[in-house]
């Protein structure tokens, strides 16, 4: 066994009271469970959760959307018709006027 600088003594497996002394000096000290690792994965799923209603939100939007065009598609078609149809009733009456 040997002192470290700040006093606490480090047994042969490098643990002591639960917690890991094995890789102080990279900065890389954890208490046992890692509690850092819980805290981010925790948040990163708070934000997978954010992220998925915002999805979830832009499909429904973009389904509206989607039905928006289609009822606006069939509504300039059914009016091609009818002008096509009042464009035919027009040269038919200019026909007769003419004859």
């Amino acid at each position: 066994m040997h002192q470290r600088r700040n006093g606490n003594v480090k047994s042969d497996n490098g643990m002591r009271k639960g917690y890991n002394y094995s890789n102080l000096e990279s900065g890389t000290y954890r208490k046992n469970g890692d509690t850092n690792s819980n805290i981010m994965e925790q948040q990163n799923n708070e934000r997978i959760s954010e992220l998925s209603e915002q999805v979830a939100r832009l499909k429904g939007l973009t389904i509206d959307i989607g039905n928006e065009v289609r009822e606006q598609n069939s509504l300039l078609d059914n009016m091609g018709d009818n002008f096509g149809n009042v464009g035919d009733l027009l040269q038919g009456v200019s026909v007769k006027r003419i004859a």
